[in-house]
């Protein structure tokens, strides 16, 4: 399946109902970073009018996200419930800025323990990878039992670089994590296609190939980003 160059009158209409089977299709899987405006423009044949125009109707159906200076991600429309609570049914109040500092923190922490974990890393460490992967597969549903294994995936991965600091400062910031993780996954909600990025990464670090590993962590951490967004326009706009 793939974008034809269009030929009639009601440019926006026809853009905008291809665009839309590709992602029904799942040709453009959640999560995955839309082609640029200027590919989008040569594959439909249309001007980049056309193509915003196209955009924005997408995301008021909420088929996409956009993140400022990044690109437009494929979306999940069932998956717009921005209402955060905590066990005890009570709002979780998250601000945009603790957010950013946790992924900030995190970028620097497991983007270089993966350039360490791809030449220091052993089978042991590998088998604690799989087994947070694996438990994350049997928890889908349940938000805490996922978002502890989810980060026991990332601690993993600290630990895989075998660099006593590293480690030591993600487990000064255990609790801040956590909480990152599971807001991100009651935002994002409960779903394998979670523990997909995970395997891929999983994959990437067995290969012993950082760029691809640090890119498709990257990925996801974009998406995430871009939802985030969404969460906090709900939060700013009308009831």
């Amino acid at each position: 399946m793939e974008l034809i160059n269009i030929a009639k009158k009601n440019l926006v209409d026809e853009a905008h109902q291809q665009m839309k089977q590709m992602i029904q299709a799942k040709v453009w899987r959640e999560g995955e970073i839309l082609p640029s405006e200027h590919k989008l423009c040569k594959d439909l044949g249309v001007s980049r009018v056309v193509v915003r125009e196209v955009l924005q109707r997408l995301r008021a159906e909420k088929l996409i996200v956009t993140r400022q200076g990044v690109g437009s991600f494929v979306s999940n429309p069932n998956n717009f419930n921005f209402s955060i609570t905590d066990e005890n049914g009570e709002t979780i109040q998250l601000t945009e800025g603790q957010f950013l500092d946790v992924m900030e923190f995190r970028k620097c922490i497991e983007f270089f323990a993966i350039e360490l974990a791809v030449s220091r890393a052993d089978e042991e460490d590998f088998h604690a990878i799989q087994q947070a992967v694996s438990g994350m597969e049997q928890a889908v549903g349940n938000l805490e039992a996922f978002s502890e294994e989810d980060y026991r995936f990332h601690y993993a991965i600290v630990k895989a670089s075998h660099n006593e600091m590293l480690c030591k400062a993600m487990d000064s910031c255990k609790d801040e994590l956590f909480y990152c993780f599971y807001q991100m996954n009651q935002i994002n909600d409960v779903r394998p296609w979670g523990v997909d990025m995970h395997k891929d990464v999983m994959e990437c670090l067995r290969k012993r190939d950082a760029k691809a590993a640090i890119q498709s962590l990257k990925k996801s951490n974009e998406y995430n980003y871009a939802r985030l967004g969404e969460f906090f326009l709900s939060k700013d706009g009308p009831d």
